[in-house]
């Protein structure tokens, strides 16, 4: 693949005076083990995004998302990831029933990474843990694009996501009956609220056995299957 120099330089201009700016503000310095590769990492995600949506980005058609009943026995595992302006990240997910009903829960106080790092954990973590309650009729849902790209990707060029993705894959080759499909924010509200709480939290996983307060609302939201119209690619 011919690298694209002009995208690179930005990347490049455009992190250094993030980092420049978390050291004058925050008095936070980046790693310098990570910090060609994370630029890598912002510069593969940009263009498999671009390449994404580029085709269709004069499609768009007005349509009701929300969350929908499954049909038993499919579990759903939903994740997110958060990313402060501090540069802090964090993730977190649920899984219910096919109805809906709060099965387990989960966040992740991950530290200083990048989004689609976060969201890479997120699902991890929703994986392991379905896994490991004994789940094998599972139906997955993630709040990024960039994510299941990155899984359907046959690049392969080593990066700091590769050894994350490699474990997910090697999960979602375990004797169980999985889907993975993305959903908009809409559709995603409960786990966006875990992995924001999970930033709050000490480092580190922490399992859910019980809907954590606050997340009530949420839920009852994704029960009643409402709706929120907005324009999206089909």
């Amino acid at each position: 693949m011919i690298e694209n120099w002009s995208l690179i330089f930005g990347v490049t201009v455009w992190k250094i005076w993030y980092w420049r700016n978390q050291l004058l503000f925050a008095n936070v310095s980046p790693c310098r083990l990570y910090v060609v590769s994370e630029i890598k990492a912002w510069v593969h995600e940009i263009q498999q995004t671009f390449k994404a949506t580029l085709p269709e980005r004069q499609c768009k058609v007005l349509v009701g998302i929300g969350w929908t009943a499954l049909t038993w026995p499919l579990f759903r595992l939903n994740t997110d990831g958060s990313r402060g302006v501090n540069g802090a990240a964090s993730a977190g997910g649920l899984i219910p029933d096919a109805n809906g009903n709060w099965v387990r829960g989960f966040g992740m106080n991950i530290g200083f990474c990048s989004i689609s790092m976060a969201e890479l954990w997120g699902l991890y973590q929703g994986l392991y843990l379905a896994w490991h309650h004994g789940i094998r009729f599972l139906g997955v849902e993630v709040g990024s694009r960039c994510i299941i790209h990155m899984l359907e990707s046959r690049d392969q060029s080593p990066n700091m996501h590769t050894p994350l993705i490699n474990s997910i894959k090697n999960l979602l080759k375990r004797d169980w009956h999985i889907s993975i499909r993305h959903i908009y924010r809409e559709a995603n509200f409960a786990a966006d609220f875990l992995a924001k709480k999970a930033g709050s939290l000490a480092l580190g996983f922490h399992a859910f056995q019980e809907p954590p307060a606050g997340l009530g609302p949420w839920l009852c939201y994704d029960m009643y299957e409402s709706m929120i119209f907005r324009s999206v690619v089909p």
